[in-house]
């Protein structure tokens, strides 16, 4: 089942036909990023490369999948990092939950939980 999830993820959201569709979001970002090198550049502001470079990526990769640039003075981009933090989180849950269900039925542990869990991260992924 990963195996297949594996390649299903690779091929839909990195294949070639994936990329070409995101090819103006990829550049639109990176003229953002220019200009907002430029800007700094002409205030004679420093420039931390890593934080920059990590916001072009969350950026870019955000505006692919979701359609929009994550906005930093909002605190957009740290409520999207929790999320997806606890979405990793759920992911590892539901998979222990697949392998241990007998175990977990017999402790009285109920996966609805979990699935609550899970549509309550979906549901602030929606709001965002």
């Amino acid at each position: 089942y990963w195996k297949f999830m594996k390649k299903l993820m690779v091929t839909k959201l990195l294949g070639s036909q994936a990329l070409e569709r995101s090819k103006d979001a990829r550049a639109d970002e990176l003229k953002h990023f220019y200009s907002n090198l430029l800007d700094k550049a002409m205030k004679k502001e420093s420039v931390d490369i890593g934080k920059e470079a990590m916001k072009f990526a969350n950026n870019s990769i955000c505006k692919m999948f979701l359609g929009k640039s994550i906005s930093e003075e909002k605190g957009e981009a740290e409520k999207i990092r929790g999320l997806i933090t606890e979405g990793i989180g759920m992911m590892k849950k539901t998979f222990l939950s697949a392998i241990f269900r007998r175990w977990f039925e017999k402790l009285g542990i109920s996966i609805s939980l979990f699935k609550k869990e899970i549509m309550s991260v979906s549901r602030r992924f929606d709001e965002l």
